[in-house]
């Protein structure tokens, strides 16, 4: 049977964990940039659409 300490340094050594840790902060910063840019550009685009769909109302 292994002690808390072996088990303690065999997770330290193994670098698998450091890789999934890796890959979520990258993830979640994608997520993050792709929110920003969407709320940044959203209002902008939602109101152009208002305006062609206004446009296209209207020539109706």
């Amino acid at each position: 049977m292994q002690s808390t300490k072996q088990i303690a340094l065999k997770f330290i050594r193994e670098e698998d964990g450091a890789t999934m840790v890796e890959y979520v902060l990258l993830v979640a910063l994608i997520g993050v940039i792709a929110i920003g840019a969407m709320k940044f550009l959203g209002s902008s685009a939602g109101n152009k659409l208002n305006k062609v769909a206004g446009n296209v109302t209207s020539s109706n």
